[in-house]
């Protein structure tokens, strides 16, 4: 053996790193979701009485997971839309992940179905998430972002049966075709969002902003431009479905007002009346709710991650968190901000940039988080809090 050839690297370390990478991130997925699977064993034979008192009674792991939302899921991917009687107001529930539980598990398995899809979406999320972040040459991470997603204290949502694992598994796959001008399945995987939740209308900002920039450079800008279509293509058909459905073409705009009440308002102006709230609450020494917390912590925590590293991610992938921010929070009631915004990746690409990831603080700071997920995990089973 020369002296060469002990002296260069194998080949095989590459791989090797590889493979390692993704064993930590299957294991640490793993762990999470027995850990999530035994708090809501613990909540179901645990009854405690909250919100209407429908977490007094003894209930499976399944159904604790299922709850708030997730019995509309359930219902949904059970027995489909109804176009009479009050049952209308589960059509502002895009059809994908209902139709994909259904699929899964049938009419008589669809809440487990959902789950273990959401709790296997969240897994490939991962694992691409890491993908997409490790392949820019230009940016050094401390920390590896899948993991900040998987502790995320709101990220209890990708355990459950709501629609939050498969619309950040989209994006980031989106994310991650578009880098490699794979345009076509970047407007599939765009598309299919867009059949997952309204939200989606914001995830046609980068890709508009990179059709712009291609134009400026004098590359091509027409399939960047395809791809920012296409998740609205998404929204409009299952829109446009729904009013051919009730024979009024501004029925769903009209189901979110009078079922659920929302309404468009000024940008953040519901952040800064939590606030108020807030301030009201310790001023004169009461109680201040745990979902006002974590409606203004999560909010706070994204502008404060943003103004420190804006300059660190892609201008276009910046542009979808701040747009997606300002949609979020130009609707009152204010109830889902913090779900909506955990969908968010380009976030955690920034909290793995951060003085956060650093050997000494990070284990700390993951732990700290994963336990505030769970104990949100353990409120929202027992129908006390939802994000």
């Amino acid at each position: 053996m020369t002296a060469s050839a002990i002296d260069l690297p194998s080949t095989d370390e590459p791989r090797r790193a590889h493979r390692l990478r993704i064993t930590r991130l299957a294991a640490a997925w793993g762990l999470a979701v027995v850990v999530a699977w035994a708090v809501a064993t613990f909540v179901g034979r645990h009854p405690t009485a909250g919100g209407d008192g429908r977490g007094a009674v003894r209930r499976s792991p399944v159904q604790v997971l299922a709850s708030w939302d997730g019995t509309i899921y359930e219902s949904i991917a059970a027995d489909g839309y109804r176009v009479s009687g009050d049952d209308r107001r589960l059509l502002v529930f895009f059809p994908l992940f209902p139709l994909a539980s259904r699929l899964v598990g049938g009419r008589q398995h669809a809440a487990l179905a959902g789950i273990i899809l959401s709790q296997l979406s969240l897994l490939a999320a991962m694992l691409l998430l890491s993908a997409l972040a490790g392949r820019d040459p230009h940016r050094k991470l401390t920390g590896d972002p899948a993991l900040w997603m998987l502790c995320a204290p709101m990220g209890l949502f990708f355990h459950t049966m709501y629609s939050e694992s498969l619309f950040i598994l989209l994006t980031i796959g989106a994310a991650l075709a578009f880098r490699e001008s794979r345009f076509a399945i970047t407007a599939i995987l765009a598309c299919l969002a867009g059949l997952t939740r309204p939200t989606a209308v914001t995830f046609c900002v980068p890709f508009a902003l990179a059709a712009v920039a291609a134009w400026r450079r004098g590359d091509r800008w027409l399939p960047p431009l395809l791809c920012a279509a296409a998740p609205l293509v998404g929204i409009v058909t299952y829109v446009v479905a729904v009013g051919w459905m009730l024979g009024d073409p501004l029925a769903y705009t009209s189901l979110r007002s009078t079922f659920w009440h929302y309404r468009l308002t000024v940008p953040f102006a519901t952040t800064a009346r939590d606030a108020l709230d807030v301030a009201y609450s310790l001023r004169h020494m009461t109680a201040v709710p745990v979902w006002l917390i974590a409606r203004l912590w999560t909010v706070g925590i994204a502008v404060v991650v943003l103004a420190w590293g804006w300059r660190r991610v892609e201008p276009h992938w910046i542009a979808y968190v701040v747009a997606s921010l300002i949609f979020i929070h130009a609707s009152d009631p204010a109830g889902s901000t913090a779900r909506y915004e955990v969908v968010l990746f380009p976030l955690f690409i920034l909290f793995a940039l951060s003085p956060l990831t650093r050997p000494k603080i990070a284990p700390a700071v993951l732990i700290l988080s994963f336990t505030a997920q769970m104990f949100l995990l353990a409120r929202f089973g027992q129908w006390v809090w939802v994000g």
